[in-house]
């Protein structure tokens, strides 16, 4: 996964990792070899993982513009009229209040991001907005 990350996210991108990052105390092995600024949204994973091994934390949920960034998928009645859920967790599972960028979902390859909100019907809302790519359970763009 290492190497299929740096192949895509460059040294001055940021990226927002939807949780479970790495079991135990792996992070702080593993977030060196790692290209990016990684914004965190805590897993049930992370629990171990502090903002001194590279990481900016948010322990709930980060929204940007009408999407709910969340580590576990979100229930339908806290999704607010036009906003999109996307959250991992799940692992291969197929969600049914948003959308599942787990890893497994995606080959551990990035995705364009307009890709996957293609498949929405709210695309139209997102014309203006330039995101470069989508992560498995990483949004990342260029700065």
């Amino acid at each position: 996964m290492i190497s299929k990350w740096n192949e895509v996210v460059g040294e001055n991108d940021i990226v927002i990792h939807l949780g479970d990052f790495a079991f135990r105390n792996k992070a702080s092995l593993i977030r060196p070899l790692l290209n990016g600024t990684i914004i965190l949204i805590r897993g049930n994973h992370d629990l171990n993982i502090r903002k001194n091994d590279g990481f900016i934390i948010v322990e709930d949920k980060l929204i940007i513009n009408n999407l709910i960034l969340t580590h576990r998928p979100m229930n339908r009645e806290d999704i607010p009229s036009g906003f999109v859920n996307i959250h991992g967790h799940i692992h291969d599972k197929k969600s049914y209040n948003g959308i599942n960028v787990s890893v497994e979902r995606t080959n551990y390859y990035p995705s364009e991001l307009n890709r996957i909100l293609s498949l929405q019907t709210m695309k139209k809302q997102w014309k203006n907005i330039h995101y470069t790519y989508y992560l498995g359970q990483y949004v990342f763009w260029h700065q």
